[in-house]
């Protein structure tokens, strides 16, 4: 999925549905321009038996944190790192 851009109006609750049987819930509607959590990347793969693996590579994921709210934050391409705002 670019960005931004839906590929077609039913996709999320598509996503949420499959997802939410693995035991995750997501909300009714995508968060847009937020950061809603991290993770660490612990390795780069080529192949892996997962169905969310489609290649040429992948990265592994681990250590989840899903932040209690949405923090506002402009879109950037690529990895980054961010400084967060001090919790109040």
């Amino acid at each position: 999925m670019h960005a931004g851009k839906f590929p077609d109006p039913g996709w999320f609750p598509q996503l949420a549905q499959e997802v939410e049987t693995r035991g995750i819930g997501l909300p009714d509607q995508p968060i847009l321009g937020a950061l809603v959590g991290e993770v660490d990347i612990v390795d780069c793969v080529s192949q892996w038996d997962s169905p969310w693996f489609i290649g040429p590579y992948g990265f592994l994921l681990a250590n989840p944190l899903a932040y209690p709210q949405p923090i506002p934050y402009r879109g950037r391409l690529g990895l980054f790192e961010t400084e967060l705002p001090a919790a109040g």
